[in-house]
């Protein structure tokens, strides 16, 4: 009789649920099925939730979308619309670079 191999014990799980805009589904799906990563929406969230802790930094061009509303589905229409267009330029993550780099600036200069 073989001896029994004792299995590493996996760690719990906790279920998160989350939603996007119908809109940005289609794309969602599009991006999942090019990367060829991920079988489900859920095994793309947990990947970004996990890159999102490994690198522990703070999404400064997505992160500040999220105080309010507004500006949330603002980011959202900009995302959408500019899904699969090689030039991006005037997006709403353009924008936020631009407002990034001179808060950035101001920082700097508050500094000195």
């Amino acid at each position: 009789m073989p001896a029994q191999t004792s299995r590493p014990q996996l760690p719990k799980r906790r279920t998160f649920k989350f939603s996007v805009p119908l809109d940005a589904v289609p794309i969602l799906h599009d991006f999942m099925r090019r990367i060829g990563f991920y079988a489900t929406e859920g095994e793309f969230a947990e990947s970004t939730v996990a890159y999102a802790l490994w690198c522990e930094r703070m999404h400064h061009l997505t992160g500040p979308s999220f105080r309010d509303r507004e500006t949330r589905a603002r980011m959202w229409r900009e995302v959408i619309a500019d899904y699969g267009k090689p030039n991006k330029s005037g997006s709403f993550f353009e924008h936020r670079l631009e407002e990034f780099a001179r808060g950035k600036a101001r920082e700097k200069k508050g500094k000195s």
